[in-house]
């Protein structure tokens, strides 16, 4: 079988740049792609459920690596995907890992998440509602962008800044919660987003007005009712 080089163990197959793929007959329902970071724990690079509905990612990869970063484009792309629950050991997640899945509507976020890459839910236009991990300090630019069905976001105390074209596009996003931990938004973060109707901000009014807004395209903002912490 070209391209992998070592003998199969149990029901997996080593292969010589440093994936894991299972095999036999349980290729097709349970296949995921590994790549270890040598130090006892792995990254989860796709997966051959490229026509399933639900997939549960596994904590561990056959070899015993605990899996703890969802690489670039990991299940980019993936439209038949309606949900997705990742493993508690999970840190980071990688650009685009979930880009233009579109059927996507779910997905359990880990609490131990504290980084996301670019452009990771981009184009998931059936996702409804999300809740961000405690650890998260950084919405990226592009995280949400054209996820016309969102409705509702919840980022917790860690997030500090939300990246440019964040939310871009989100013309269903109703209902946002931020945290007084805020101190930036990028520019066109919620370009089209008018639907925008109400922001739950954990800070005082004073607090909101110095959060660092980008002037281009983030009017949206401007015009939701703003609901403050108690002054």
């Amino acid at each position: 079988m070209e391209g992998f080089t070592e003998e199969i163990v149990t029901r997996y197959i080593h292969c010589s740049d440093g994936d894991v793929f299972m095999c036999g007959a349980e290729v097709e329902d349970m296949g995921f792609a590994f790549t270890s970071n040598g130090d006892g724990t792995c990254k989860i690079k796709g997966s051959d459920k490229t026509r399933q509905g639900s997939i549960t990612v596994p904590e561990k990869s056959p070899y015993g690596d605990t899996v703890t970063v969802v690489a670039t484009g990991a299940f980019k792309s993936f439209r038949f995907l309606t949900s997705v629950t990742l493993p508690d050991t999970v840190t980071v997640i990688g650009d685009s890992a979930f880009q233009g899945c579109g059927s996507l509507v779910s997905v359990e976020l880990p609490p131990a998440v504290t980084e996301f890459g670019c452009a990771v839910f981009d184009g998931c236009r059936a996702l409804q509602s999300v809740v961000l991990p405690e650890g998260l300090t950084e919405i990226p630019s592009m995280t949400f962008q054209t996820c016309v069905n969102l409705q509702s976001v919840v980022a917790q105390d860690g997030v500090t800044h939300i990246g440019a074209n964040a939310f871009n596009g989100c013309s269903s996003l109703a209902e946002l919660t931020l945290a007084a931990g805020l101190k930036s938004i990028g520019s066109a973060a919620f370009m089209n987003c008018c639907g925008l109707r109400t922001i739950h901000y954990g800070g005082h009014s004073t607090e909101w007005r110095a959060v660092a807004v980008h002037e281009y395209e983030n009017a949206h903002l401007e015009h939701a009712h703003m609901i403050f912490a108690e002054e």
